[in-house]
């Protein structure tokens, strides 16, 4: 669901509010970096915010925000976020974090959660290879290399064994260069440089995490 408004504050001056609500926080940072312009700048109040040239663009739990025109100071939103309507704040995806950051072209991650982002972001990876039935995600970035644009798309699988058979599948996209590390696949097709997506790829490296839970003493 989306909502925007026009807003004067105490001092007179206009701003106006675009809301977007999502279905989790994952699906708003899909949002906020398909939103966010290739030239905003970074903003440190939130991890995802950036500043453009006419306000500010952020996510805060399954919502984007939109200020355009002058805007509050974000310190003054904390009261504002706990009467969020159906609030959902879980943590990000951590394959959001596995693009490595050499070389990296700013503003241009993607976050692909289905078949329509795919084809928009990286059309020349077929639906069935991605394999979206099976739980997949995928965060796509594009990267400067001596012979033009690179463009990465890491997905991610529920299991290692997922992962190898979609692997294989996407081998057989003509100009495909892929590595499987875990349940991650790492897949740029007909790269300029094929030096620099070896090197690319093979930053790319699977960090498993255990979390174990006791219950205390009574």
């Amino acid at each position: 669901e989306s909502e925007a408004a026009d807003y004067t504050d105490p001092q007179k001056q206009h701003f106006s509010a675009t809301a977007w609500r999502l279905r989790d926080s994952t699906g708003a940072m899909a949002l906020f970096q398909f939103r966010r312009p290739p030239a905003a700048g970074t903003a440190d109040f939130l991890p995802l915010a950036v500043k453009t040239s006419d306000g500010v663009i952020f996510a805060f739990g399954n919502y984007v925000f939109q200020f355009t025109g002058t805007y509050p100071d974000p310190a003054q939103l904390t009261a504002f976020y706990r009467n969020l309507p159906k609030l959902e704040n879980s943590p990000l995806p951590a394959l959001s974090t596995y693009l490595p950051g050499d070389g990296l072209v700013a503003n241009s991650e993607r976050y692909i959660l289905g078949p329509v982002s795919l084809q928009r972001f990286e059309p020349a990876i077929p639906p069935s290879a991605a394999a979206f039935h099976l739980g997949s995600e995928a965060q796509l970035g594009k990267y400067n290399t001596p012979k033009g644009l690179l463009t990465l798309s890491v997905f991610y699988y529920p299991t290692p064994t997922m992962a190898r058979d979609q692997a294989a599948a996407m081998e057989k996209i003509p100009g495909a260069v892929v590595k499987r590390t875990g349940p991650l696949v790492a897949v740029t097709i007909n790269p300029p440089d094929q030096d620099a997506a070896e090197k690319i790829l093979a930053k790319i490296n699977y960090r498993a995490a255990v979390t174990s839970n006791e219950k205390p003493p009574g």
